[in-house]
């Protein structure tokens, strides 16, 4: 058998007993003011006029009293709810500077709706519901646009389309009546806060992609924005990827001596005047070095000079350039010009260590060298050691490239100990 129910406390019981009495009073009250109290002794007609007088004058002060009564207790119930009313300020305002976040949780049952012998909450009933209201309105509009509705309505679309419209608007009208938890104005500030949500995205998305874009610009034509400036290597400030990773080390560039000893068959700048000729080279990181001008030099010029740079094999994409200019009073003028590829630089550094052998005890460079030592091999400018590179549009460049050695006791890659070995004997 099921325990026995507590005892109800003195004060319940007492409220429950005053709510009978006073069901019973007004009970009591009721069938005075009607008249309809069964005696068991039939009245005689003086004495019926009488009571019938006596009750209803009993019956109207018992109404007002009671009356009286329920606006006491009102009263009293009103005065209860401020108390209580302020008492929850206080304490809201208390929590609020103690920061304290409270969230009262809801006791009220979460009304359900049975599909079939499953329930579900009404709300999410009613979000499909108006979600498949609304896939239905999509596809209408979608059906004269494909088969076999297409070939019947693609020439009547003008009259389609305002039934389809129509037909849309009185089903999402019919849905939203049937549904209780979801109202027309639920649905259209629903659908403002997406067309906000989306254009925002749209907003931080356009953003994003031309600050993607104006950095890509802006790292393409970062030399020329460079040059702009007034730094005519931008490289040097910059430098790429490969300089990055390595710690901006220099341990993979090798010291290269490039030789020129003439030029040939170029052609005419002016028509006035012969060719001023000077050489510029430039490759990678490394300042653009230029010969002397030769002036009147023409269609051939004899440079016999030489520069050192530095020499990545690594890099690929590195590109020796040299161009063959005429100087003018103002500005030079491109004559020919010539590029190469690290391969290329490559193979010329490789032909000249296997032509020249072990280098001589002393080279004589520059104008120092006699006919004699141009026409011998084991000199700098021997004839025989240069390679002819055509160039473009027209003429020919004599150079010769070789690898410089490092003195003794001398890092010739770099500066530090960390980024160059030590050397053995």
């Amino acid at each position: 058998p099921p325990p026995p129910a507590p005892p109800a406390a003195p004060r319940a019981r007492a409220g429950r007993m005053g709510a009978l009495v006073r069901l019973f009073v007004a009970a009591a009250v009721g069938e005075l003011a009607t008249g309809e109290i069964i005696s068991p002794v039939a009245p005689t007609a003086d004495g019926a006029a009488s009571w019938s007088a006596t009750a209803a004058a009993a019956g109207t002060m018992g109404q007002a009293t009671e009356l009286e009564r329920v606006q006491a207790e009102n009263e009293m119930l009103r005065q209860d709810l401020r108390r209580v009313e302020y008492a929850l300020t206080k304490a809201r305002e208390a929590m609020e500077a103690a920061h304290i976040n409270f969230r009262i949780m809801p006791t009220t049952t979460i009304p359900m709706h049975e599909v079939g012998s499953a329930e579900i909450p009404e709300i999410e009933y009613e979000e499909l519901t108006l979600v498949g209201c609304l896939v239905v309105m999509a596809l209408c509009f979608v059906f004269p646009l494909v088969r076999p509705c297409r070939r019947t309505c693609e020439t009547r679309l003008h009259r389609v389309c305002p039934i389809i419209f129509l037909f849309n608007f009185c089903l999402l009208a019919y849905t939203l009546n049937s549904l209780y938890m979801i109202d027309f104005n639920t649905v259209f500030f629903t659908t403002v806060k997406v067309l906000d949500l989306l254009i925002s995205s749209c907003e931080k998305l356009l953003i994003g992609s031309a600050i993607l874009v104006g950095v890509f610009v802006i790292w393409k034509f970062k030399d020329r924005l460079l040059e702009t400036f007034g730094i005519e290597h931008g490289a040097l400030v910059i430098g790429d990827f490969r300089d990055w990773v390595t710690c901006w080390s220099m341990k993979r560039f090798q010291v290269i001596e490039i030789y020129v000893l003439k030029a040939e068959n170029l052609p005419a700048v002016s028509l006035t005047q012969k060719n001023d000729v000077f050489l510029e080279l430039s490759l990678g990181y490394n300042v653009k070095m230029r010969t002397r001008v030769h002036r009147g030099a023409g269609h051939s010029c004899v440079f016999k000079e030489s520069c050192q740079l530095n020499f990545d094999p690594y890099d690929l994409d590195m590109r020796l350039n040299m161009v063959v200019k005429s100087q003018s009073s103002l500005s030079s003028e491109e004559v020919s010009k010539a590029q190469l590829g690290a391969a290329q630089v490559q193979r010329l550094l490789e032909a000249d260590a296997k032509m020249s052998g072990p280098a001589p005890a002393q080279e004589i460079l520059g104008w120092g060298a006699s006919a004699a030592d141009v026409r011998t091999e084991g000199t700098a400018w021997g004839a025989s050691r240069f390679t002819e590179i055509d160039l473009v549009p027209a003429g020919r460049l004599f150079v010769r490239m070789s690898r410089v050695q490092a003195e003794d006791g001398e890092c010739g890659e770099c500066c530090c100990g960390c980024c160059c070995p030590g050397r053995t004997a």
